[in-house]
C-alpha cells in the first residue's frame, strides 16, 4: 500500500482529490481532511509532520543550494538531487554519531 501525502489546504478538495488519485494514484491529505472528535489532534500532528518537512525542504535550499542546482539536462537535475539528498542524509547521521542536534548542518564542519 502507498503512503498518503501530506500538503497545505490550498490542495484541498474534491477537484484535487480526484486529481492526484486518477492521475498519480496518490492520497494526498490536507488538514482539512480530518473531521470528527479527533480532529484537533490529527491536525495537529499534521501540522507538526508538516513541519519537519518544510525543515527538511529549508535544509535542502538554504545548506545544500538546492534552490539553483545548475542543471543543464534532465538527467544533470536527477543526480544533483541526489547527491544534495544524500549529503543531507550524512549530515544528519554524522550530528548523531557526534552527539550533536541532528539537524545543526551548517556548523557540522565548523568545529
Amino acid at each position: 500500500t502507498r503512503m498518503p501525502y501530506l500538503s497545505d489546504n490550498g490542495f484541498f478538495g474534491a477537484l484535487w482529490q480526484t486529481h492526484w488519485r486518477e492521475d498519480y494514484g496518490a492520497v494526498v491529505i490536507a488538514s482539512k481532511n480530518y473531521r470528527g472528535e479527533d480532529a484537533h489532534r490529527r491536525k495537529r500532528r499534521h501540522s507538526s509532520w508538516k513541519q519537519i518537512v518544510e525543515t527538511i525542504n529549508g535544509h535542502l535550499e538554504r545548506t545544500f543550494g538546492l534552490h539553483f542546482p545548475g542543471a543543464r539536462s534532465k538527467w544533470g537535475l536527477l543526480t544533483r538531487v541526489a547527491a544534495k539528498i544524500v549529503a543531507l542524509n550524512l549530515g544528519i547521521q554524522m550530528n548523531r554519531l557526534l552527539g550533536r542536534p541532528k539537524l545543526a548542518l551548517e556548523t557540522l564542519f565548523n568545529w
